[in-house]
């Protein structure tokens, strides 16, 4: 690719920090936080042609890991759009990078993201506001595609070659090298309800990695039962809450060390008192990103609520057993216990 000059170098950073700005400020209505992650979409595309049409040859159904699903380029291009995520992860990072600039005297603090897609939306704008002697980041896919259009943005942006590593493989198994001690770890490789996509997989690898107190994007992701009641969206209500997991960058592998068979304990739910006589189940997902900043249940495509069929003779008092199902489709399956 041939290097463009100068002044469009200077034309394009000016563009995508007046982009991310926008991004990170948290007096923007919903409406133009929309019009602004449309805007970096497009502006990412214009400059490495990843677009909603894949090429040919490129599938668009993602590729199946021992750990979960990695969605294709073109799809986690598409994650974009969410704003209430993207403008979420954003102000995180943004966060976790200054703290760790505060709290840890070695420069360059190390920083690795996790499934970056072919973008990279939520390190690019800030490698263009660290110098590499002050933030290194290591950037993982197991897409080329999706990295080659990383190198081809870098390229475009005028990115220093020495300040990014592009590694090609899968973030369950990555082990951060040469001894270099890992500040900061981002990844946002998940669905609603942590099924799919190998969000825990990475975290229990991710996490162990860090050095002590260091800042993991997110911090954690909460995931409950409830009932819900209603027959339309617009009319539900969710009963009590049943907690049936907290993921963190340090409870994450202890966890996984529990599992048996590829699935961890069981969690049991009893079905509260006051569900009425039509009633299903949901998973309910809610996302601490960053000190402060939480994606709430259903204010985002990564926090609706993921409903589940339940038996039709379910009633007041009876109790079922959620458990999390490790391996390559991760995800929570659950069943009906007998009366005690």
């Amino acid at each position: 690719m041939v290097k463009p000059s100068s002044t469009t170098v200077t034309a394009l950073r000016a563009r995508l920090s007046d982009l991310t700005d926008r991004l990170l400020d948290t007096t923007r209505h919903p409406g133009e936080l929309l019009n602004d992650v449309h805007a970096l979409r497009r502006f990412y595309a214009d400059l490495t042609g990843v677009t909603d049409e894949a090429p040919p040859g490129e599938s668009l159904e993602g590729t199946v890991l021992p750990q979960g699903t990695a969605i294709s380029p073109r799809d986690a291009a598409r994650c974009l759009d969410d704003y209430v995520r993207t403008s979420s992860y954003l102000r995180a990072v943004d966060q976790a990078l200054g703290r760790a600039l505060d709290l840890f005297t070695e420069r360059p603090i190390e920083v690795v993201y996790a499934g970056c897609g072919p973008f990279a939306p939520l390190t690019m704008p800030f490698a263009l506001r660290h110098d590499p002697s002050e933030v290194r980041f290591t950037l993982i896919d197991i897409h080329a595609r999706s990295l080659s259009a990383v190198q081809a943005l870098g390229i475009q942006l005028g990115l220093p070659e020495d300040g990014t590593d592009l590694v090609e493989t899968d973030a369950v198994s990555y082990r951060h090298p040469d001894g270099r001690r890992l500040h900061v770890c981002i990844t946002e490789t998940m669905m609603m309800a942590l099924e799919k996509e190998p969000q825990f997989a990475v975290t229990a690898n991710l996490g162990p990695q860090l050095v002590p107190g260091g800042l993991f994007v997110p911090r954690r992701v909460s995931v409950a039962f409830s009932i819900v009641q209603g027959s339309e969206p617009a009319n539900w209500t969710f009963l009590s809450r049943a907690p049936l997991m907290d993921l963190t960058a340090a409870g994450a592998r202890a966890l996984a060390a529990t599992a048996t068979d590829g699935r961890l304990p069981g969690t049991v739910v009893t079905i509260p008192d006051d569900a009425s006589p039509r009633f299903q189940g949901a998973l309910l997902t809610e996302i601490e990103v960053g000190e402060g900043i939480v994606i709430g249940f259903n204010a985002s495509g990564l926090t609706c609520p993921r409903l589940l069929p339940l038996w039709d003779d379910l009633l007041p008092g009876d109790r079922l057993e959620f458990s999390y199902c490790l391996g390559k489709r991760p995800g929570f399956e659950y069943g009906r216990l007998p009366s005690p």
